[in-house]
């Protein structure tokens, strides 16, 4: 029974990592399809919960390091949304 539930806290431990890399594989696929939309001049800006988004995922991109795709998304953000651009730090709670 003990090592049942060592079983389970192991996996619940893991379930945050994982989420968050789920996340970040996301992020990864949708920074390729920004690269076609812009490529293709697709206007975004009426997809509001792209602009949240597209924060979220400046975030982890400043979190990663990924300065080349911060600087496209701060971009993109810029250009396609008025208002608040700032980088959201909320996946860092998955």
């Amino acid at each position: 029974m003990e090592n049942l539930d060592s079983q389970e806290s192991q996996h619940i431990s893991e379930s945050p990592n994982v989420t968050k890399e789920i996340f970040a594989d996301y992020c990864n696929e949708a920074y390729s399809v920004l690269l076609e939309v812009k490529k293709n001049e697709i206007r975004v800006s009426q997809f509001k919960d792209a602009n949240l988004a597209l924060r979220r995922m400046l975030g982890l991109f400043i979190d990663q390091e990924e300065y080349e795709k911060c600087a496209f998304l701060k971009k993109f953000l810029d250009e396609n949304f008025e208002g608040n651009n700032d980088p959201i730090f909320d996946y860092r709670k998955l």
